[in-house]
Parts: structure tokens; C-alpha cells; sequence
């Protein structure tokens, strides 16, 4: 991790980064606004992470917003000990985190200004805050797992396999507690579509500038 930090805190290398999302996140900066950049198609995708790249920015410079993507790295780590620790034991929390953190392709991405660290982030902590609200009805564990994964969603539209997985879940774990079908399917469909939060913003955003939601 240490030689992951010292990678990035050097220039940015990347080409999707210098492509796409410090593009994004400068243009944003220069203007004042959320601009359309539209010779980059790409940085119509949702940009919750691009956003933080421009607050990164603004601070200081694009290191900044490659450490920003660090961060969620090591929050990711820790993460994955604190979950593996709650489930098993604190050796499987420690296992866990190495193998993280040896992970070739996630160190990787932790040493760039790409958005996958934050989706990372975000879509375990959606994963975890929903296992704690299953195992006990606390709403500010519904709440949580909402927002965390309206805000992956916002992040990349691969999220959405990950909340048909949780919707999936809810719906087998409310069942095997012996509920009745339509109660669990209801649970399951109410956590589906308050997800909508993630998308709705970003599909009114393309909207205005390019007259389709879905763009590109």
C-alpha cells in the first residue's frame, strides 16, 4: 500500500482518467456548472465520483483527486476486515483485507483517478448496511443501504447488477423467515425502486443537455 501511495502521488498516467474523468471534472471547474462535454461521450455516464474528483481540484491539484480515489482503497480494506470480522472471526477479518489488498487489479485502480474505487466503496457498503438491516429491522439500516447504493448507481450503471443482487437477497432472506410472498416481494420492490434516487438525477441532467436521458 505504501508503494500504491507513492504511485499516487505522481502524475496521472491512465488513460481513462486523462480522457474522461479529470476532462469531466476540470470542465466543470472552468465553467462553473455541470457542461456537457461532447466530444467525450463518456462523461455523460453519472458522475458522483467525478464530482469529488472536481472538489480534489479545486483543493489543490489532480493528485488530489487521484489520493480521493486512494482513500476509498483503504476504506475498502477496511471494510472488508470490519465485514469478515463481524461474519467469522478476526483472522478472517485479516485474511480478508489481504487479499484485497494483494489484489493486482485493485491496487491498480487505487493508484489512478478512476472511478471504480469509489464504486467499490460504495457498493460493499450498500452490501453490508443491508445484511445489518435484515438481521434487525433497524430503519437507519434500510436508510443507509439506500443511499449507499443510490449513490453506486450514480457512480456507474454497472450498480445495477449489484442492486438486482441485493433486491434478490431481500426477497430470499425475508422469505426463509417464514414470511409471506407478497410481504417479502414488497420489501424487496420498495428497496428496488427507492434506488431510483441514484439514476434520476443524472438521466435529468443528460436530458437538458442532450434531449435523452439515457445518453450516450
Amino acid at each position: 500500500l505504501a508503494v500504491v501511495y507513492l504511485s499516487a502521488i505522481g502524475p496521472e498516467l491512465e488513460f481513462d482518467p486523462l480522457a474522461m474523468h479529470l476532462v469531466a471534472a476540470r470542465a466543470f471547474i472552468q465553467q462553473h456548472r455541470l457542461t456537457a462535454v461532447r466530444e467525450v461521450p463518456q462523461t455523460f455516464f453519472p458522475k458522483n465520483i467525478t464530482l469529488l474528483f472536481s472538489l480534489g481540484m479545486l483543493l489543490r491539484s489532480e493528485i488530489t483527486a487521484k489520493l480521493i480515489n486512494y482513500l476509498f482503497g483503504l476504506l475498502s480494506i477496511a471494510g472488508a476486515y470490519a465485514f469478515a470480522k463481524r461474519l467469522l472471526s478476526k483472522n478472517a477479518g485479516l485474511a480478508a483485507a489481504a487479499i484485497l489488498a494483494s489484489s493486482p487489479l485493485f491496487i491498480w485502480e487505487m493508484r489512478t483517478a478512476h472511478v471504480d474505487g469509489g464504486f467499490a466503496l460504495y457498493v460493499f457498503l450498500s452490501l453490508y448496511a443491508t445484511i445489518r438491516w435484515l438481521e434487525n429491522n433497524r430503519p437507519q439500516w434500510f436508510h443507509l443501504a439506500v443511499l449507499a447504493t443510490a449513490f453506486s448507481l450514480g457512480t456507474k450503471y454497472q450498480a445495477l447488477f449489484s442492486l438486482g443482487s441485493l433486491a434478490v437477497v431481500i426477497l430470499v432472506y425475508r422469505l426463509t423467515e417464514r414470511r409471506g410472498l407478497v410481504a417479502a416481494a414488497g420489501q424487496s420492490l420498495k428497496f428496488f425502486l427507492l434506488l431510483a434516487l441514484g439514476l434520476i438525477p443524472w438521466g435529468i441532467v443528460n436530458l437538458r443537455q442532450t434531449g435523452n436521458p439515457a445518453f450516450p
